[in-house]
């Protein structure tokens, strides 16, 4: 076992004792996929998201794909970004979706900051998820178009995230502000869940070290780098 890797199984093992550092060494050394649905109204800008991750390219074109955080150990999170082909009002959504969903890991809620009032379609949304997959998958409220003028939070998404205990983000995909932010975000609700699924060889919610701000991007690129702080 390389030196550093020991220090960072001996700072574990003081920190948690035994078996939570077997099973947190056995996580930052695998290499592992989750899946990642991007929810909202149409033009709300999911699909700029998406390649803005994927691409760093910022055209209003639906894609979808996979972003590689690597562990400091050897292993790599994978990431697959994929964005809801249906719209809340849908009447048979849940028959539609519910498939997919239920291989869903963490759903990214999305509005845009042009809308007046958006807490009602992420409201939705919401408790769409939450009946058909279950109250305990990771969601994140996502306000995009944050550089539109005048822009200002939306008092009832504060309510909202409140009211349900979601996390919320918002960014720029036009110009890349915080767009590392939902992941972010998500990582805090992951790291809540340690002891839960710290005795289960294949956790169904990923437990990510800490993401931080990923260098400058090549446009053929779509790898962040990822630091573990211990």
């Amino acid at each position: 076992m390389p030196k550093d890797t020991e220090n960072i199984y001996f700072l574990l093992l003081i920190r948690f004792g035994e078996p939570y550092a077997s099973k947190i060494m056995k996580f930052l050394v695998s290499s592992r996929t989750y899946n990642i649905q991007l929810v909202g109204s149409t033009g709300v800008g999911k699909s700029c998201f998406a390649q803005r991750l994927l691409r760093n390219t910022f055209t209003p074109n639906y894609i979808s794909g996979a972003i590689a955080f690597p562990t400091p150990l050897g292993g790599k999170a994978v990431f697959n970004i994929r964005e809801c082909g249906y719209r809340i009002i849908e009447p048979t959504l849940n028959r539609l979706v519910r498939d997919e969903w239920n291989k869903t890991d963490a759903f990214f809620v999305m509005f845009s900051h042009e809308a007046t009032d958006p807490s009602r379609q992420c409201e939705a949304w919401i408790q769409n998820i939450r009946r058909i997959v279950g109250v305990v998958v990771p969601i994140v409220i996502v306000g995009l178009k944050c550089d539109v003028p005048n822009y200002n939070l939306k008092p009832n998404i504060q309510i909202l995230c409140s009211k349900y205990c979601i996390p919320y983000v918002e960014l720029s995909s036009r110009d890349g502000t915080n767009i590392h932010g939902p992941f972010l975000a998500l990582q805090d609700i992951l790291r809540t869940d340690l002891d839960r699924n710290m005795f289960v060889d294949d956790p169904n919610i990923p437990i990510t070290p800490l993401l931080l701000p990923p260098p400058s991007q090549d446009q053929d690129t779509s790898l962040f780098k990822l630091v573990k702080r211990i």
